[in-house]
Parts: C-alpha cells; sequence; structure tokens
C-alpha cells in the first residue's frame, strides 16, 4: 500500500511518479466545503467518485468500458478481481494522466492525507 506525506502544501505519494494521486489529495482534502468523510462517501460504491472540474478526479470501473484507453493501447482491457478505480489528472492542452487504484486503498490515502492537512493548519 502506498504511503502519503505532506511538504508544505504538497502531498507526496509513494509510487506515484506523475504527481496523479499526489494531486488529487492535495484537492480533495484542502477543500474547506469538503470533509474527508463526504469525499471518502463519494468514492464507496455505489457512488461516482469525486472530481474537481478541469483538474483532477476518481471514478469507479463498473465494466471493462470504463477501463481508460491509455490502459487499452497498453493491452490492459481486464483488471485483476477487486473494486478498482481510475484516478485522472488534467494536463491542460495535453490530455490527461490516468491510474488505477483498489477502492480501500484510495480511501485510506485521502483518509491520511486529511489527517496530514489538519494537523499543519491548525493552528
Amino acid at each position: 500500500m502506498r504511503s502519503v506525506t505532506l511538504q508544505g502544501h504538497y502531498f507526496t505519494v509513494t509510487d506515484d511518479p506523475d504527481s496523479i494521486l499526489s494531486d488529487f489529495l492535495g484537492f480533495a482534502v484542502s477543500d474547506p466545503d469538503l470533509s474527508a468523510a463526504a469525499i471518502v462517501k463519494t468514492l464507496t460504491p455505489p457512488n461516482g467518485g469525486h472530481s474537481t472540474p478541469e483538474e483532477t478526479g476518481a471514478y469507479p470501473i463498473e465494466s471493462a468500458d470504463d477501463i481508460p484507453d491509455s490502459f487499452r493501447f497498453a493491452g490492459i482491457t481486464t483488471l485483476p478481481e477487486g473494486e478498482w478505480w481510475v484516478v485522472w489528472r488534467d494536463r491542460r492542452g495535453r490530455g490527461s494522466l490516468d491510474m488505477l487504484v483498489l477502492g480501500d486503498e484510495l480511501r485510506a490515502l485521502v483518509t491520511q492525507a486529511d489527517a496530514l492537512w489538519k494537523a499543519s493548519h491548525t493552528r
């Protein structure tokens, strides 16, 4: 399972070379209008996910049709058993980057990131 750290205002997630998860967590937990519990709820089936329009988001893979083209082009057309989610980050005019994450791990990362954010921004 990945781990998350906070450096200043930026998250770093292990095994996240393109900062897709890092950016998702940053937008998700720094929104003062949302609680981590509300975000985790949107990331729990049967809910449809969470997004910050034109920035980043996460949605569930409900069928093989939901697997992003970037993975299909790499020959990934099926996934191992599990509750899989696509986390994406827009690259403004250059398409988006996607990664696949298991639901339990994604929800745990949101909870960890929220705790780190609150600890460093509550004085």
